[in-house]
C-alpha cells in the first residue's frame, strides 16, 4: 500500500532555551522523528510501512530513514549552492547545484539558499533538488517504489502541501 502520507511537526521552529545544548536539540528532532514511525506504524498494516520513506522537512536540516527504524539514516543541511559565476571550473565537472554538505563546503564559490525558511517553503524548485538528493544519494532508493511520508511544519500553508504531494507524484512518480 506505498503512497504518499503528510504528517506535520510541531517541533519546528520552536524558541530555544539558553541552557538546551545542540545535542538535546537533536535528540528532540530524533524523537519526533522515531514518534512519527510509531503513529505510521499504528495506523497502517505492517506490509505498508516496509519499505515507506520518512522524510522531515526543517528549516536547516533534513531528515530521512525508513518507517519502522529508531532514528533517521541520514541528516544533511537543507541547503543549495549554485555558482556565483557560471565557467569558473570549466572543465572540473562544476555542477549546476550542490547539496546540503557539499554546498557548505564550497560556500565560498557558491551562492546559498535555504529553501525552507519558518517553515514554509520559498523555493519549490530547490526543494525538489533537495528531495532528489535524498531519494538518489543518500537513501538510494527508486521513489516510484516507495511509500513516502513526509514530515513538515504545523504552521505549512496548504498551497505548499499540494505543490510538494504534486511534485512527489508528477517528478519523483511516487505510486497513490
Amino acid at each position: 500500500m506505498p503512497g504518499i502520507f503528510l504528517l506535520s511537526s510541531t517541533n519546528q521552529k520552536q524558541p530555544e532555551r539558553p541552557t538546551e545544548t545542540a545535542f538535546s536539540q537533536f535528540i528532540g528532532r530524533v524523537a519526533v522523528f522515531a514518534t512519527s514511525f510509531l503513529l505510521f506504524a499504528m495506523l497502517f498494516p505492517a506490509d505498508a510501512f516496509a519499505r515507506t520513506v520518512v522524510i522531515q522537512l526543517e528549516d536547516s536540516t533534513i531528515y530521512a530513514g525508513f518507517a519502522g527504524e529508531s532514528s533517521p539514516r541520514v541528516s544533511f543541511p537543507a541547503v543549495v549552492g549554485r555558482p556565483k559565476r557560471t565557467g569558473v571550473m570549466v572543465g572540473m565537472g562544476q555542477k549546476d547545484a550542490y547539496i546540503g554538505k557539499e554546498a557548505l563546503a564550497r560556500r565560498s564559490t557558491l551562492t546559498l539558499n535555504y529553501p525552507i525558511r519558518n517553515g514554509f517553503v520559498q523555493n519549490m524548485d530547490d526543494l525538489e533538488k533537495i528531495l532528489h538528493h535524498t531519494f538518489y544519494n543518500e537513501l538510494r532508493v527508486a521513489p516510484e517504489d516507495q511509500g513516502v511520508l513526509i514530515i513538515e511544519s504545523s504552521f505549512s500553508r496548504r498551497s505548499d502541501r499540494e505543490r510538494i504531494v504534486q511534485m512527489l507524484f508528477e517528478t519523483f512518480n511516487v505510486p497513490a
